[in-house]
C-alpha cells in the first residue's frame, strides 16, 4: 500500500468589506506615506546641508590635502610648518614655533619646473633647523645640502633630515644641523640644495639668522667635572646647554685601553630631572681618541628641552637600545 501525501487545498477566506471601510484604509495609508516621506525629506535635507558644510569647511581649510590619509603628519600649511607637521620627531621645533622663536621666510626658488620653498627656520646655540617644501620632483630622497657663512662652508658634527610625503608632487622636509661651534648670534645664512639625480638642479637661498630671542631663554653652563663611575672608568662632563628646543650635554668617557670593548662604548646616557622626570635622548654623536694608556670617547648628546633648568640631573649609562645599566649612576648638581 502506497500512501501519497497531498497538500490540502486551502482556500484563504477573504473578509467581506464595504466601500466605506476600503476608503478609510486608503486614506490612512496615504497619511502614513506622507508622514514617512516628510521624515525622509528632513533626513535628506539635513544630509545635504551637512555635506555642503563639509565642502565649505574643506574649501576654507588651510590645507588642500586630506590629512586623514596622513594621520601622523597632520599637515597644515599656513607658514608655520614645524607646528603644522604635528610629528613627534619634531615636537621641540613645534614648541619653539608656537613660542614665536622661528622665522618664516617663505622664499621660493623655481628651477626647470620644480620648486623648493624655505618655509621656516629656527636657530639657537645648539642647532639650525630648516623647514622646506619640495614640489614636482621625480625623486625626493637624493639631495646634497651645504651651507655657508661668509662664503665659508660650515661643517656641523651632525646633520640629518626627515621627509614628510604628502603626495607624488609634494613633500616636506625638516633638516637639522647640530653641534655648531663659533657661530655669531646674527649672520646671513647661505644654503645650497643640489639634486643628485634627474636634472641635477640647484637651489640657493639666503636668509638672515638671529638667535637673540632664543639666547634670552638659554642657559649655557660649563661644568668641567669628573665623576668616578667604577671599574677605573670616569666620565668628564664638559658642558650643559639648555635652550628652548633642546637640552645638550658634552662629555667624555675615559677608560683604560685594556678594558675597552664595543659593548662598553655603545651606550646611552639617560638623564632625569630633580623630580624624576625622564629627559628623552633625541640624538647622539661620538668620536674616540687615545690619551696615553686610556681611550677617551667624546659624546655630544641631544635631549628634549626642559621648561626650566633643574636643580640636578640624575644620570645613568645604559647599553644602547636596552634597559641594562652600565657603570654606576651619578648626579650633576646644577644649583649655582
Amino acid at each position: 500500500m502506497v500512501r501519497v501525501n497531498r497538500k490540502p487545498n486551502l482556500e484563504i477566506a477573504q473578509p467581506k468589506t464595504n466601500g466605506k471601510i476600503q476608503k478609510k484604509n486608503i486614506i490612512s495609508a496615504v497619511k502614513w506615506f506622507i508622514a514617512l516621506f516628510s521624515i525622509f525629506c528632513l533626513f535628506f535635507i539635513h544630509a545635504i546641508k551637512q555635506n555642503v558644510d563639509n565642502i565649505h569647511n574643506s574649501l576654507n581649510s588651510v590645507s588642500q590635502y586630506d590629512i586623514a590619509d596622513y594621520p601622523e603628519h597632520q599637515i597644515i600649511v599656513d607658514g608655520n610648518l614645524f607646528a603644522g607637521l604635528n610629528n613627534s620627531n619634531i615636537k621641540d621645533l613645534a614648541k619653539v614655533s608656537k613660542m614665536g622663536l622661528t622665522t618664516v621666510p617663505e622664499i621660493s626658488i623655481i628651477n626647470e619646473g620644480a620648486t623648493i620653498t624655505l618655509k621656516e627656520v629656527y636657530y639657537d646655540k645648539s642647532q639650525i633647523a630648516l623647514g622646506l617644501e619640495f614640489k614636482e620632483f621625480s625623486d625626493y630622497n637624493s639631495f646634497y645640502t651645504a651651507f655657508f657663512q661668509n662664503n665659508i662652508e660650515i661643517v656641523p658634527k651632525s646633520a640629518f633630515g626627515k621627509n614628510f610625503p604628502v603626495s607624488d608632487n609634494l613633500h616636506y622636509k625638516v633638516i637639522r644641523y647640530r653641534f655648531l661651534d663659533n657661530l655669531p648670534d646674527k649672520f646671513d645664512f647661505h644654503i645650497i640644495i643640489k639634486e643628485q639625480v634627474d636634472l641635477k638642479r640647484e637651489f640657493a637661498f639666503t636668509v638672515r639668522l638671529d638667535r637673540t630671542a632664543a639666547n634670552s631663554l638659554t642657559s649655557d653652563l660649563l661644568i668641567n667635572k669628573t665623576y668616578q663611575i667604577g671599574d677605573n672608568t670616569e666620565v668628564f662632563i664638559k658642558r650643559l646647554l639648555f635652550t628652548p628646543a633642546a637640552t645638550y650635554i658634552e662629555y667624555d668617557l675615559l677608560k683604560p685601553i685594556r678594558l675597552i670593548n664595543f659593548d662598553n662604548l655603545n651606550i646611552d646616557l639617560k638623564i632625569q630631572d630633580s623630580q624624576g622626570n625622564i629627559i628623552e635622548l633625541t640624538g647622539l654623536t661620538a668620536g674616540g681618541t687615545f690619551n696615553n694608556d686610556r681611550q677617551v670617547v667624546s659624546y655630544y648628546a641631544f635631549y628634549s628641552p626642559c621648561d626650566e633648568v633643574p636643580r640636578e640631573l640624575k644620570c645613568q649609562f645604559f647599553k644602547h637600545g636596552t634597559n641594562k645599566p652600565m657603570f654606576s649612576p651619578f648626579s650633576i648638581d646644577l644649583i649655582r
